[in-house]
């Protein structure tokens, strides 16, 4: 116990270094200097939340990666803890790249994660001491490396991140998840088989579908009777569908989507055995070029409940609960209908937002939202923006220019009225569709159909016909940092709102802003962006905004430290 308090005030020491520094998140797990990006090894056990991550403990920047180690009592407030893995064996020399942790029917828990010699190679590590709640020290089995190498045919040698592991219930033995690729061409995920938990077989690959050239960081989770599989490549991606327990193949029921579509990469979730959840961390990366002056680069993304809502078959995040632990009650009430911009009277950027807009239902074209890190000239505001645009039938002679993420031709011989009605169906049946635009033939030679991801502004043009998926009311929500001041990167993120059948009223936003940090949850986590915003300090008014008038209420709560 005693060590244990000194290191507590060493690490506070450490943080007691940056506390002017006006970009450094308060709230969010991050160590107290240097380099981190991965979650690793998220697990509960014997009363404490354990997170894991890559660290270079030397500098900030990205280098011989080892697991640094933080613990908590309640997922809010968070304790670190020495090095947890290091780079100390033949088999992880020039790194102990990233994994996850697997509680054993004994209930102790292993860690499977990748050992990096120039090549990949997944290895073991458990505890020293299972007893030890914070689990402080850990060992390398002698066994190691488990798995020596990538199948035959994968000539990048690109083989990492392993899953928890899992108990198959039709032979009892263990199951694997390691990220990879097939040819060295088509990412996946690749099925690994133990009786034993240390002789491991390739099976084959869980899925074959093309995207990216390798997909790292999967996570492989049941929730009731479906499955996600996620992944990471140029970002963070899910999908939904079964698996075959005797086939031991998963059969996705929805495209490929996007996670979150801000500064985060690299997520990983857990079971919580406690509360029947499944959990989700993700490496919130900078997005400037400033953190090595600065002395530590990379922080966790606050934790957040992993769902599906099963009209939309979707993939829902809501941050965890325990997060109002944090909150300075009583906090500030708001209801009043308004239009235009309105102060809400508060400046922080260390704060909790959660407000409720009951939008225009007559509108066609609508936007609305918060306005934070506002500069005291109010030249300077980072926009958290809801677009609606409600098209019960085409529009013609309207553009929606931009957005666009596919476009295909139609003959030359085919009529405008069956190509818009093919556009819009195409529309209807593409999960990543919102809006769409058919261009006429002349403008160019090919009549054309642009399905599109957001909500560009509507703009006359007599060549085009556009319209909306569904001809029903479509929703997106974007952090709109082009005229943020921002000295990182400046540009918008902007997500899918979807709304389903339920002709909803209203659309909640649950914003965190938390120094350079801001992350958004929108209609209870059925849209998230997690952004990164490098301003002065006193760039931290609040505000609403509408296009059109409506009702507002809600609270907005200033939030405490998570370290203790």
């Amino acid at each position: 116990p005693n060590m244990m308090k000194g290191l507590i005030l060493l690490f506070s020491l450490f943080l007691g270094c940056f506390g002017q520094d006006a970009q450094r998140p308060q709230y969010h797990p991050m160590p107290p200097k240097n380099w981190m990006n991965d979650p690793n090894g998220p697990m509960y056990y014997k009363g404490l939340y354990h997170l894991f991550f890559q660290y270079n403990p030397y500098a900030p920047t990205w280098g011989t990666m080892l697991w640094g180690h933080l613990v908590s009592k309640d997922l809010a407030h968070w304790t670190h803890l020495p090095i947890a893995l290091e780079a100390t064996q033949s088999y992880n020399k020039n790194g102990v790249w990233s994994g996850s942790a697997t509680i054993l029917p004994n209930g102790k828990p292993i860690i499977t994660y990748t050992g990096q010699t120039g090549i990949e190679q997944q290895c073991t590590a458990v505890p020293l001491n299972p007893e030890d709640p914070y689990l402080v020290n850990w060992t390398y089995p002698a066994q190691n490396p488990i798995i020596t190498g990538p199948p035959a045919g994968n000539p990048s040698g690109d083989f990492r991140d392993p899953t928890t592991a899992w108990k198959s219930p039709i032979d009892d033995e263990w199951k694997l998840v390691v990220g990879g690729s097939i040819n060295g061409k088509e990412g996946t995920a690749l099925l690994y088989t133990s009786k034993d938990f240390v002789k491991w077989s390739y099976v084959h690959p869980l899925l074959e579908i093309p995207f990216s050239d390798m997909w790292e960081c999967p996570d492989f989770f049941a929730i009731d009777d479906l499955h996600v599989m996620k992944f990471s490549a140029g970002g963070d991606h899910w999908m939904i569908g079964t698996f075959d327990e005797k086939l031991e193949k998963f059969s996705p029921k929805t495209p490929i989507m996007p996670l979150d579509p801000g500064n985060v990469y690299a997520s990983k979730s857990f079971f919580d055995y406690s509360t029947g959840r499944q959990i989700l961390w993700s490496w919130v990366q900078e997005d400037d070029n400033q953190y090595q002056s600065r002395g530590w680069a990379g922080m966790q993304s606050l934790p957040k409940v992993l769902t599906i809502d099963r009209e939309l078959n979707w993939l829902v995040q809501t941050p965890a609960h325990e997060l109002q632990l944090l909150r300075k009650y009583p906090g500030t009430r708001y209801e009043y209908p308004f239009v235009g911009t309105k102060s809400l009277g508060i400046q922080s950027n260390q704060v909790e937002i959660k407000l409720n807009f009951e939008y225009d239902l007559e509108a066609v074209s609508q936007e609305f939202g918060i306005l934070v890190k506002q500069s005291p000239d109010e030249k300077h505001v980072t926009k958290i923006s809801v677009m609606s645009l409600n098209l019960s039938t085409p529009f013609y002679n309207f553009d929606l220019p931009g957005a666009d993420y596919r476009d295909f031709n139609y003959d030359l011989n085919s009529t405008d009225a069956t190509n818009v009605k093919n556009c819009s169906q195409t529309c209807d049946t593409e999960m990543e569709c919102v809006t769409w635009t058919y261009v006429k033939k002349g403008d160019p030679v090919y009549p054309r159909c642009s399905l599109k991801s957001g909500i560009p502004k509507l703009h006359p043009n007599s060549y085009c016909i556009s319209g909306t998926k569904n001809s029903d009311r479509v929703f997106t929500v974007g952090v709109i940092r082009e005229n943020s001041g921002t000295d990182g990167a400046s540009g918008n993120q902007v997500a899918i709102l979807p709304m389903g059948k339920k002709h909803k009223t209203s659309v909640e936003l649950n914003v965190f802003v938390d120094h350079s940090v801001v992350e958004v949850f929108a209609d209870e986590g059925r849209a998230v962006i997690t952004s990164r915003v490098y301003v002065p300090e006193t760039y931290n008014g609040i505000g609403v905004y509408a296009s059109n008038a409506m009702d507002m209420r809600g609270w907005v709560y200033e939030m405490e430290s998570c370290w203790q």
